[in-house]
């Protein structure tokens, strides 16, 4: 083989495995990420709540360490 052919195997290889492996890992899928309330007043004896929908859509375990309320 030449060493041009080589080279563009080599290449070939180089772009598939960081392909791969991008693409590798947990991935979260959230089916909305925002939800308003709307206008509750202080010291209301209502309860609001909401229930969001996670997905993990990738290939390995989905670990969620820590959740901020924003």
């Amino acid at each position: 083989m030449t060493r041009r052919v080589r080279r563009l195997e080599l290449l070939v290889l180089i772009v598939a495995i960081t392909a791969w492996s991008a693409a590798a890992g947990p991935k979260i899928e959230v089916d909305k990420a925002d939800y308003d309330d709307g206008v509750i007043r202080e010291g209301a004896k209502d309860t609001v709540s909401h229930v969001f929908t996670l997905k993990n859509t990738g290939d390995e375990v989905l670990r969620i360490k820590q959740v901020k309320p924003g």
